[in-house]
């Protein structure tokens, strides 16, 4: 949205670079849990969604939002009917926001009669909390600006 409104003011190129200051408000500790600051993006989680596989067949995942700043790999895969779920998620907190490659791995089984909990149905939804929403959040941006207008017209230093 913000990258909408940047476009349509005719912003079409940064002599600079993008910086997404967060010091303007103090974080605050949610139920011990996480820091909420003023900048967030999909509610400062990366969505995973796990899909119904068949037996002996990779799972299917995939997730969003999708940024450069951190990508998902996968090797779950869908094991034989009433053998146990292991779902091992690797960097459920990743550190690695701001410097590239930021990589969350899934790994593990689910077996093919599965039914998820809560919502007896698929896909599952499970999440990769964002640790460094101002890094995560200039990258977004960064990509949203340049799919809002040409590449070649709209640059911002440290951009690739």
């Amino acid at each position: 949205m913000l990258a909408a409104q940047v476009a349509a003011s005719g912003i079409r190129k940064i002599n600079g670079d993008v910086v997404i200051d967060d010091r303007l408000f103090d974080p605050f500790n949610f139920r011990d849990e996480f820091n909420v600051r003023p900048i967030f993006v999909n509610d400062d989680v990366i969505d995973t969604i796990i899909g119904q596989g068949s037996a002996g067949s990779a799972t299917p995942v995939d997730y969003r939002p999708k940024s450069s700043a951190f990508t998902v790999q996968s090797s779950l895969k869908t094991g034989a009917a009433g053998t146990d779920a292991e779902i091992k998620f690797v960097l459920e907190e990743p550190a690695c926001f701001g410097t590239l490659p930021c990589i969350g791995s899934l790994s593990g089984s689910i077996p093919a009669d599965f039914v998820p909990p809560i919502v007896p149905s698929f896909p599952v939804i499970r999440t990769f909390r964002i640790t460094q929403p101002q890094n995560y959040g200039r990258t977004v941006f960064v990509e949203a600006m340049r799919a809002r207008c040409s590449s070649r017209r709209w640059r911002a230093r440290g951009s690739r």
